[in-house]
């Protein structure tokens, strides 16, 4: 999906990721750009300048098939050299590891969630005590579900909520609006293949 990268775009993003603190989890419908939200948060900041040549080429991405390749990515933080350890991690759709399981009970899901938020957070503390600044930690969850978001809630504190939002919805476009603590920090629309904010 494209982005707009506008300068008002990079500095509102930012300063909603900021003032959501370092530990986020990210929620909402299918398709409706959660995912190419979690791809642009690392390179904004509040100016709304365009990330620098040294910025992306810091980016490293790193795909987990299983849930087991999953926890071992945050388990090998412990063993990263201090000069290559992450400012940021992102995980996107957490809930597809478990959905790949096929959990038979609901008891199973919560221990298998707690467990994996656990290394989750485990490795980005550790992460954090390396480095001088924290390291931010972004998880989306797919679909919204109130049972897997209290789950993560102990570990992932503060909860960001895409809904449908009013206005000129049409078969072309959606809005949606991202809400914290069930208020609107920010409103934006899916044309097709491109993500905008309003």
């Amino acid at each position: 999906m494209e982005w707009d990268g506008t300068a008002r775009a990079c500095s509102k993003m930012a300063q909603m990721l900021t003032s959501c603190g370092d530990r986020v989890c990210l929620v909402g419908p299918l398709k409706c750009g959660k995912t190419s939200l979690l791809f642009q948060l690392p390179l904004l900041n509040t100016s709304g300048l365009s990330p620098s040549a040294h910025l992306l080429r810091s980016i490293k991405f790193q795909y987990s098939s299983t849930l087991r390749e999953l926890v071992s990515v945050f388990d090998t933080l412990h063993l990263a050299a201090r000069d290559e350890v992450p400012t940021c991690i992102i995980v996107d759709n957490l809930c597809h590891y478990f959905a790949a399981q096929q959990q038979s009970r609901w008891q199973d899901l919560a221990a298998d969630m707690a467990y994996t938020c656990a290394h989750i957070v485990d490795g980005v503390e550790f992460v954090t005590q390396q480095q001088s600044s924290p390291c931010s930690l972004i998880v989306s969850l797919g679909q919204p579900s109130s049972i897997r978001t209290e789950l993560v809630k102990r570990w992932l504190p503060s909860i960001m909520e895409i809904a449908a939002a009013p206005g000129a919805n049409n078969s072309d476009r959606e809005n949606y609006s991202i809400l914290h603590n069930k208020k609107t920090i920010a409103t934006y629309a899916v044309e097709g293949s491109r993500l905008y904010f309003l």
